[in-house]
Formats: structure tokens, sequence, C-alpha cells
């Protein structure tokens, strides 16, 4: 990188043309780093300029460049994570763990498997750039900016999981950028993973099947089977990470009481959120359904108000659930810490006809089961199912609102036959 543009420097004999056909088009990779906004002015905008944004360069130009033996060229060793976005959706754990990290993950996962064991953990990450993100003012919680989350859980996971990995923001990128003007310097990254937002909403499946730029890693990594298809499917490769934040949070002794426990339900309640919540009835009746269906079977009832409770005990909480569910917000994020089995599920509860392919996604890149529920109708094999978020009737609030219904009953039934074997909830 040179003066804010990526270079791409050929191998000497090899034409910009070549080097075209073994990368992905330009627009794939990279963008304008700017607020996405749906329209047209603002989606032409965040178009990369070619020779700008990014440049395909000789190995001749190179040494005019920066000397033929490289005097001009400052080596940034180790392994690198470049997230190339603003803010805008960097403000909260699901887009920042569960997918933007999760894809990274998945790549790296994959590009590292080298037809290796399938539980095999990936080279570790030196270093983690969000250079379009502005430095998070610490005393100022309640308004995060940045790369951080009001509940904190950003910083809990990549600090505390990844304790060796530096963390750099748009005031370090601008300290590269300036020590480089003019071209007259440039930074190599000899292992360097670019990820893009805006440029992963043009590829195929986040542009057009699900919104999630996840999904364009865990396709790509699926297409060329750089990890077996059973394994990713069964989220075998997420394994290292999830296992890594349970050590972290203290969960002791996972290996043997995830085999022999009984079936846990968790709840992950929205009542004290700001926004979308069930009926207050409604949400009392489900808790006491639940309760009961658990004490019935002799199974394990958890009702979590995660503001009540630290982050240590969340992660134990879902350490042991097979069965997670909630009205669509963060708490569900919390799907990529439950272990895989044969009845892992996630049960997302929307006012009905609203849906969102967040946690649905992830969820099955997880291999858990899935199901959207519209108060007493569930939803989880339908292809066509689009984002919508209806504004509501009679001013509930709709899907935003806090009269959000869901039939009690029905769950206990859908979770009772999804654990003894007579509702397919695999999407």
């Amino acid at each position: 990188m040179a003066d804010d543009t990526f270079y791409i420097v050929l191998p000497s004999g090899e034409d910009v043309r070549q080097a075209q056909q073994k990368f992905p088009e330009m627009r794939l990779m990279i963008s304008r780093p700017l607020w996405a906004l749906n329209e047209p002015q603002n989606i032409a905008d965040r178009e990369p300029v070619d020779g700008e944004t990014m440049k395909y360069i000789s190995m001749k130009e190179a040494e005019q460049l920066w000397g033929e033996k490289g005097e001009r060229v400052l080596v940034v060793e180790g392994n690198t994570v470049l997230v190339q976005e603003p803010s805008q959706f960097l403000q909260h754990f699901y887009h920042v763990i569960a997918e933007l990290w999760l894809g990274i993950w998945v790549f790296w996962t994959g590009a590292n498997s080298n037809g290796g064991s399938e539980d095999a953990v990936p080279p570790p990450i030196h270093r983690l750039i969000f250079a379009r993100t502005p430095a998070q003012w610490m005393w100022d919680r309640e308004h995060p900016d940045a790369w951080h989350d009001r509940p904190g859980m950003n910083a809990y996971l990549l600090h505390g999981v990844f304790p060796s990995m530096s963390i750099e923001d748009e005031e370090d990128w601008i300290d590269r950028v300036e020590i480089t003007e003019d071209a007259r310097r440039a930074f190599r990254f000899p292992s360097l993973l670019l990820t893009d937002r805006s440029a992963s909403h043009r590829g195929h499946w986040t542009g057009s099947q699900n919104q999630r730029i996840a999904s364009e890693a865990w396709e790509y990594v699926k297409e060329k089977n750089l990890i077996p298809t059973f394994s990713l499917k069964q989220g075998k490769w997420w394994r290292p990470f999830r296992e890594a934040v349970w050590r972290y949070a203290g969960v002791e002794d996972f290996h043997k009481w995830t085999e022999n426990k009984p079936v846990t339900i968790t709840y992950w309640s929205r009542q004290l959120s700001r926004s979308r919540k069930l009926r207050p009835q409604d949400h009392q009746r489900l808790v006491t359904e639940l309760d009961a269906l658990a004490k019935q079977k002799g199974w394990r009832f958890n009702h979590v108000d995660a503001e009540k409770i630290s982050k240590d005990e969340q992660i134990s909480l879902i350490s042991s659930t097979d069965i997670l569910l909630g009205v669509h917000g963060n708490g569900l994020s919390h799907l990529i810490f439950m272990p895989h089995s044969k009845i892992s599920t996630v049960i997302e509860l929307f006012y009905p006809t609203g849906f969102a392919h967040d946690y649905q996604w992830t969820a099955s890149a997880l291999g858990h089961g899935y199901a959207a529920v519209w108060n007493d109708t569930h939803h989880s094999h339908h292809p066509k199912m689009w984002p919508n978020y209806p504004d509501g009737q009679n001013g509930d609030g709709g899907f935003q609102g806090d009269n959000i219904p869901v039939h009690a009953p029905y769950i206990a039934w859908l979770i009772e036959g999804r654990v003894e074997g007579r509702v397919d909830l695999m999407t």
C-alpha cells in the first residue's frame, strides 16, 4: 500500500491481463470506503477507481517507485486482516463477530487447510486493521463508535481470545498513508486478507441470496473444497474459535459434559431492551410453558436477561444450550458459541410476516437447525423468504415494536418435536 492505494505487484514476465484472470474482478475485492446507502448515486460512488483504489503494476514499475532492492519498502511482518469498511455496521456484536469474523475465520481456515485435519487450527492472525473506522472514545460507551458495540462483546472477544493480536484503527491507517504520501514509500503486507462489505454485496450470494457478507467466503470454501463438505456444513471449522471462547470465559471440562447432559433450552429475552419485545402476557406465558416442558421431560430451561449477568456467564449458559430461542436481535448472535449436535436449533421469533436472513444463514452455516416463527406458524425450508420489516397495524409497532405475538404452546410443541425427531428444522 502506498498513499492509500493498494498495489498488486505482478511477477516478472506477467502482464496485467494475465493477473486479472487470476484475481477476482476489482469491484468484487474492494470499494471506495463510504457509508452504504440504497441510493443510485451512493452505489455508484462506492465503486472502486482503477489506479486509485487498487492498481496492478509490473515488477519493473515497482522497482522504479520503491528501489531495485525494495529500499523504500516497509515490510509489515506476519498475517494481517484488513477491514475496508466504515463504522456503519461495526457497532454491532452480530456484524463484527457473527458475520465479519465468521467470514474471516472460514476463509482463513480453508486457505490454510492444505488438506489437513478438519480440526486443525489455522495459523495466528497477528494484526487486525479497521482502516476506515475511527478510534473508540473509551469514556463514552453509551455512544459506541468504531468496532465497539454498546454491551462490549466485540472487545471482550477480540482482545480476550486473541490477546497477542494487535488492533489498529483509522488513525493508525492515516499514519501509514502519510508515511507513504506521493508513493515515495510503500508498506508491503506479505500475508494480507482483505475484506470489504460493499464488494461482498456485489457478489452472487450476498447480493442476491442472503445479504450476509460471510456467505461469499463460506460458499467459496465450499466450491473449492478447501474444507470437506461434511465438516463445512457441520461447522467443524468454527470449533477451534468457539472452544477458545469457552476456555476464555472459564467454561471447564466442556468435552466431558457436552456428551452427558440434559437437553437444554435457552430463551434469550429482549424484554429489557429498547425495542422488539414480545407482548408482556405472551412473554410470561412462554416462560411458564417452557419451564413446565423442561420439568416434565427432565430437561433444563434457562431464561436469560443478558443485562443482568456477566459476559462470562452468558458464554457459560450458551455453551451447554441445545435449543436457543428469542426475538430477532443481537442476543441470538450467541448461537455462534452453541455446540453443534443432532438437535442444536435456533428458533427466531418475528412479528408476523417479518424476516431477516441474519440468524437463519448463520445457524445454517454452523450446522444448526433453524425456524422462523410467526406467532403460531414456523418456516424453515422455504427458499423464497426475503427480508421484510412490516410496520404493523393499529399502532402496535410492527417488526420493531413491543407487541410481538407468540403462541407459547406452539413453541413448546415445536421444541418437543425437534428434540424427539418429529419435526425437521434443518435448512
